[in-house]
């Protein structure tokens, strides 16, 4: 194919500057994905790698 591979990071500029507004906003979104990943996840989906 003749792709390098590359590791990124992204910031989200817009984010809240009031610490518990950017928690919440961290909050609503973990809801939202339920990604395993996140500890308010596990116990949803498990512990992953555990």
């Amino acid at each position: 194919m003749g792709y390098s591979p590359a590791v990124n990071a992204a910031f989200w500029w817009d984010a809240p500057v009031d610490r518990r507004a950017r928690q919440e906003l961290e909050l609503s979104l973990i809801l939202k994905w339920r990604s395993p990943f996140n500890k308010e996840n596990w116990e949803r989906w498990g512990q992953p790698f555990g």
